[in-house]
């Protein structure tokens, strides 16, 4: 069988990883490439897909943003590739791409499946472009469950569309370490800080939505409990907003020199840095509905902290692979003390944690490969 991923974007956005850690897996598949890129950018997708081995198949833009003739260009030559047999299953992450699946197989003469993958509410905006894509769908897959009752609500899900749950993937391929203490040891040298420093690590990008101000305020009431405590931020900011969000709230909360910010890491680098920490307080989902961040860590076996208000529960199970707390600084503080204090609590948090994610990458690629299977038709397998 020949599986074609589309992906409508060029940027590296949350989806992109775990449309592409999915391709990896399945050797009888392709991603088509986006080619479409904004000038003076690089394509930050083909990148990691190169890197990952995923084969490439290039012509269509796949740009994310409606565009009436790389549309129309893109459903001939996508409609071309199936009559040709290149496709024997469309699986689509964005909207962009679903819209450019479904106008192909109106006009192509051979059918093929047509698999969409809901990554989150995000992706389920109602309007004409989603209601085509949907009339052509053949099977609606999602990573978490809360999503099925909406695209249930929705009316996205018709009576003869397979909806399935099909938990998110990880990259396993992340070094994880039988033993943190090389780890601990390397990042504390790496930050100037001493031996046996507590060190909170939180991952997002550095953006005024993400509820930095909480993350200030915790580690400042954190403070009057674990004064020699640091908290260690994990990403890149956006344009003209570090000032803003960071420097100047750190300054007037005088935290200016306990907040550190090592910049943007990525493989080795970044699993060092969570396996070297000591806790992990994740506060927003961000772009990606499925919190690859969080669950990153979880298997590293970092042990987290997250507020309850998020919807988190359907990640994190409370005082088992991780804590729950509500959302203020004085509640957050406290878990985050509690985890700082009681290793060996901590340790058995992040070895569940980490048990369980490994989990749900295995329970995902057998679900999307029982739902291949259900989808192609016997003469396309093989």
């Amino acid at each position: 069988m020949k599986i074609l991923h589309l992906y409508s974007n060029h940027k590296w956005t949350g989806p992109a990883e775990l449309c592409l850690l999915w391709a990896k897996d399945f050797p009888e598949a392709r991603l088509a490439l986006a080619g479409f890129v904004h000038p003076g950018m690089k394509h930050a997708i083909a990148g990691r897909a190169i890197e990952l081995g995923i084969p490439l198949l290039e012509g269509l833009q796949l740009r994310r943003h409606f565009h009436l003739g790389s549309i129309f260009r893109d459903v001939g030559l996508l409609a071309s590739w199936i009559d040709q047999g290149e496709v024997d299953l469309l699986h689509c992450h964005q909207a962009g791409d679903h819209l450019v699946a479904a106008l192909a197989l109106q006009v192509s003469h051979r059918k093929v499946p047509l698999l969409r993958t809901v990554w989150g509410e995000g992706d389920l905006h109602p309007g004409p472009r989603q209601w085509i894509a949907f009339s052509a769908t053949t099977a609606l897959s999602y990573p978490l469950p809360r999503l099925a009752s909406r695209l249930q609500a929705m009316g996205k899900a018709r009576g003869d569309s397979l909806l399935s749950l099909t938990p998110p993937p990880v990259d396993l391929a992340l070094p994880t370490l039988a033993s943190p203490e090389p780890a601990r040891a390397k990042l504390r040298a790496r930050l100037g800080l001493q031996k046996g420093t507590p060190i909170v690590v939180l991952t997002a990008r550095i953006q005024r939505r993400r509820r930095w101000g909480l993350a200030w305020e915790a580690f400042a009431a954190l403070q009057k409990n674990l004064p020699g405590a640091r908290l260690v931020i994990l990403g890149r900011p956006d344009e003209g907003v570090l000032e803003e969000v960071c420097e100047r709230p750190l300054a007037a909360l005088g935290l200016q020199d306990r907040v550190l910010f090592p910049g943007y890491l990525r493989g080795e680098s970044y699993a060092e840095a969570l396996a070297g920490a000591d806790a992990f307080l994740f506060l927003v989902p961000g772009s990606d509905a499925t919190c690859r961040a969080l669950r990153e860590a979880m298997l590293l076996g970092l042990p987290v902290v997250a507020p309850e208000d998020r919807g988190f529960d359907q990640l994190i199970d409370p005082g088992r692979t991780g804590l729950l707390v509500a959302p203020n600084p004085e509640a957050i503080a406290g878990a985050l003390a509690l985890l700082l204090k009681d290793r060996p609590r901590a340790r058995r948090l992040g070895q569940a944690a980490s048990r369980e994610v490994q989990n749900w990458d295995s329970q995902g690629k057998t679900a999307l490969r029982s739902l291949y299977a259900r989808l192609l038709p016997q003469e396309g397998r093989g």
